[in-house]
């Protein structure tokens, strides 16, 4: 599948440029709905808005980012409408290039963040949605979207991680405030994909002392 190859290809584009912000740059573009993800194309686009112009928005310098499975369901037409041509991806790490002046983010910083390019897909809070998504060099994300990446991880450890490991902290934490919550015992079905990896070290967190999982006989 060529798909993978094009997201590996960013992290070698996204190195080409100097510090000045090209006027331009590459991301992998859906032009419709389909099936075959080798469908989506490399394309010179535009730079996201700068983020200046505009309060708590984050322009990110992408150096890793990931598929995930609500990326092929999107360009599937199994969820919200889309509007093309359009850029997907959520997850990425890189660094920032442009920040607002009220931000906690500065320029400089390393960061990692889920963009959200499957939220509100139709009617995207940037009013463009071939801006959202992290499958390009630069991506635009709002400040609530973005911290700083941990230290001990690298690029591409961050850059696989933040939507998994949101869907399984919005689990939990649904989970335990929950009045009916008394068990230490964790039942995760799926542990051996994203969310049920990152599923076992919240449980953990969270004090659970007994995970069971399950998992398919392909891992």
């Amino acid at each position: 599948m060529r798909c993978g190859f094009y997201v590996i290809l960013f992290l070698l584009l996204v190195h080409l440029h100097g510090d000045r912000l090209p006027d331009y740059m590459e991301a992998l573009v859906a032009n419709g709905y389909t099936t075959n993800l080798d469908d989506l194309q490399i394309k010179n686009v535009s730079l996201p808005t700068n983020s200046k112009t505009a309060t708590n928005q984050v322009l990110i310098k992408v150096v890793s980012t990931s598929i995930n499975p609500v990326d092929r369901k999107l360009i599937e037409g199994f969820t919200t409408p889309l509007v093309f041509p359009k850029i997907l991806g959520s997850d990425l790490a890189g660094i920032v290039v442009e920040t607002c002046d009220t931000c906690r983010v500065q320029v400089g910083d390393e960061v990692w963040s889920d963009v959200g390019a499957y939220i509100n897909s139709s009617e995207t809070r940037t009013g463009n949605t071939k801006e959202l998504g992290a499958w390009a060099q630069y991506a635009l994300a709002y400040e609530c979207q973005v911290t700083k990446k941990p230290a001990n991880l690298n690029f591409t450890e961050a850059g696989v991680l933040p939507l998994v490991a949101l869907t399984g902290y919005k689990a939990f934490v649904w989970f335990t405030q929950a009045p009916w919550h008394t068990s230490p015992n964790v039942l995760i079905l799926g542990g051996s994909g994203g969310t049920g990896t990152a599923g076992i070290q919240l449980a953990k967190y969270f004090g659970a002392k007994k995970v069971y999982t399950t998992a398919s006989l392909s891992h």
